[in-house]
């Protein structure tokens, strides 16, 4: 498996095409020989990420974002509305479905069964951390990532966005409170129901770079893939019509 190093951007548009781009090249075989890859990285700039069939008035406190000049796209998995930007660690992972037995495909197990090896990783750090839902993790009943899958016919993709050493407050800021809820968020408001990880960065990156079944690192997307991804943001995620279809 490749695994791509912290990968710093203001461009969301493009970092949302990048993941897209990492699912289709594996699917391709474009990354040949690696059938997988798993990626880590930040915006630097806030942002607001739409699921594939989130819904900009509902979900997105649009006013705050404009007078903020806070940029608002949408990605094309599943999954709720989440605000990236400083102190938010992202983690994209792509892998053959025939990683897992069959027994675990169904979209809800498999969810959990990444993000629970993403975990554990990085349990020795924070020994509190569970996998909560069917694509959380929360840290003494609180939530501090959540996760959105997308799949294709032979490969599937995971990513998590990471609640590290962000400023909770500017949440509510920019999102409204969504109106699905996990049982175990129950009423409770943003402010309420999110926590920060609150790990080292560098080590929290160290940690997913040790993960047995990476072979190579590298600190920049391979060229093929950034042109894929350029396209792809280029043809889909940097259009209006596609980020407000909804």
């Amino acid at each position: 498996m490749l695994f791509v190093g912290d990968c710093p951007s203001s461009d969301i548009a493009f970092q949302v095409a990048a993941d897209e781009a990492m699912l289709v090249a594996c699917e391709e075989g474009i990354l040949a020989p690696h059938t997988s890859i798993l990626r880590v990285w930040r915006q630097r700039s806030w942002a607001v990420v739409l699921g594939a069939s989130g819904k900009v008035a509902e979900d997105v406190n649009l006013a705050a974002c404009r007078q903020r000049g806070v940029t608002i796209a949408r990605r094309s998995s599943g999954g709720g509305t989440v605000l990236l930007g400083p102190g938010t660690l992202c983690v994209s992972w792509v892998r053959p479905l025939n990683d897992f037995p069959s027994a675990l495909r169904d979209v809800r197990l498999l969810q959990v069964t990444m993000l629970e090896e993403l975990a554990a990783a990085i349990r020795h750090l924070q020994p509190r951390l569970e996998v909560v839902a069917s694509g959380d993790w929360a840290i003494g009943g609180r939530k501090c990532a959540g996760s959105a899958q997308r799949r294709m016919k032979s490969h599937v993709l995971v990513h998590v966005s990471i609640l590290n050493r962000t400023p909770l407050e500017e949440v509510s800021r920019f999102l409204a409170e969504p109106a699905r809820r996990p049982d175990y968020r129950a009423e409770r408001t943003h402010d309420d129901f999110l926590k920060n990880l609150d790990l080292d960065p560098p080590r929290l990156i160290d940690a997913f770079s040790s993960l047995s079944c990476i072979s190579e690192a590298t600190f920049s997307l391979p060229a093929n893939l950034m042109q894929l991804a350029d396209r792809l943001a280029d043809e889909r995620f940097r259009l209006a019509e596609w980020t407000f279809r909804f």
